[in-house]
């Protein structure tokens, strides 16, 4: 089979472009606080919270596959800048507790680390007040309402939620992606 240059130009055009379409459905690897669409999948690791979890927004993984532990990560940030950004290894390497949380309608056991933990393995001093940026609305807890019974929690999607014993559901956060310290 004889191929012009004009052909194989064309057919390495096709494939780059092709190339460049997929690494953008991919999205960036280095994810902020953007949204995303859902999936509609119930998030079978966790409180259901509300509407039905779905992957991709703010820092979690997003549909379509790959590796979600590679790209996940939570930042804490204080003064503006970054403490620590911590990936689900480095999370399930701190201190895990176990809450009972009968407030939720889906799994009554929540398990992972205390924020408290998370923020002092970062580094953060001084905490009066965080807020916990994900999915779902920010929340802003006050110092006293960071307790041991204050946690990620640990999702089948490979993140986490903010979740918390006496903490009703409305406050808790899917696909937690920061903690900024004292906003």
């Amino acid at each position: 089979m004889r191929f012009s240059t004009r052909s194989l130009a064309s057919v390495i055009l096709a494939c780059l472009l092709l190339a460049v379409g997929l690494l953008a459905c991919a999205g960036p690897t280095d994810r902020g606080a953007g949204s995303g669409a859902g999936s509609g999948t119930q998030d079978g690791g966790g409180a259901g919270s509300g509407p039905q979890d779905g992957g991709g927004a703010g820092s979690g993984p997003q549909d379509g596959g790959g590796d979600a532990a590679a790209v996940y990560q939570v930042v804490v940030q204080q003064d503006g800048m970054t403490l620590e950004r911590f990936d689900l290894t480095e999370l399930q390497d701190l201190p895990q507790v176990e809450i009972v949380t009968p407030q939720s309608r889906g799994a009554q056991i929540q398990n992972g680390p205390t924020v408290r933990d998370v923020l002092d393995a970062a580094g953060a001093t001084g905490l009066t007040q965080v807020r916990i940026e994900g999915r779902d609305p920010a929340q802003t807890l006050a110092g006293a309402e960071v307790t041991d019974q204050v946690i990620l929690d640990f999702t089948q999607r490979d993140t986490v939620k903010l979740a918390g014993a006496e903490l009703d559901t409305d406050r808790w956060v899917r696909d937690v992606s920061t903690l900024v310290v004292n906003p």
